[in-house]
């Protein structure tokens, strides 16, 4: 069978193509590492990207199958509702939580050491592949598909810190 354009139904099924940029979830890799007062990454400071909460990409795609014919055949590209470089997350993160957060540029392999999974050679794979797309600026920009779809705006990364707030927090004032 010859392979079909994405704009094409797969065997009869409508399909459309979601392009998501980093979710906000993966804050969660370094809330071990917020708690304590660091805020390392393996991104350059200025790579751009605008993350976007699991929910609201879970309510896009739920929106989607409740008409897939009308989205049949198109690619949405999914940001969350703010643009950020590495060093503005880390500022607003810093400023939500009223803690000095100062981005601290690793290595990949330093950082996947920092969050516990330093022999994982998928997610080493991974993170230097995510460097370079956002070296590239591929993760850069917002769009408004989800919004639209959804009909509604979307989760904040203030949002998302105070949701979570216990996993960036002490349970005891650090000495």
């Amino acid at each position: 069978m010859p392979r079909c354009p994405a704009r094409h139904r797969a065997r009869g099924v409508p399909t459309t193509h979601l392009r998501i940029t980093f979710f906000m979830q993966w804050l969660l890799y370094i809330s071990g590492l917020i708690r304590y007062g660091r805020y390392a990454m393996p991104f350059d400071a200025d790579s751009r990207f605008a993350p976007i909460a699991g929910r609201d990409i879970s309510l896009t795609a739920a929106k989607i199958f409740t008409d897939p014919a009308k989205h049949a055949g198109q690619t949405y590209v999914l940001t969350g509702p703010a643009e950020y470089s590495h060093e503005e997350l880390a500022a607003e993160v810093s400023r939500v939580l009223g803690k000095d957060l100062e981005f601290e540029h690793v290595t990949v392999s330093t950082f996947l050491h920092l969050i516990g999974i330093g022999d994982d050679l998928p997610k080493l794979k991974h993170f230097e592949a995510v460097t370079i797309d956002q070296q590239e600026g591929r993760l850069a920009g917002i769009s408004d598909d989800a919004p639209t779809i959804i009909g509604e705006r979307l989760a904040t990364v203030e949002e998302f810190i105070n949701e979570h707030r216990a996993l960036f927090e002490l349970e005891y004032k650090a000495a």
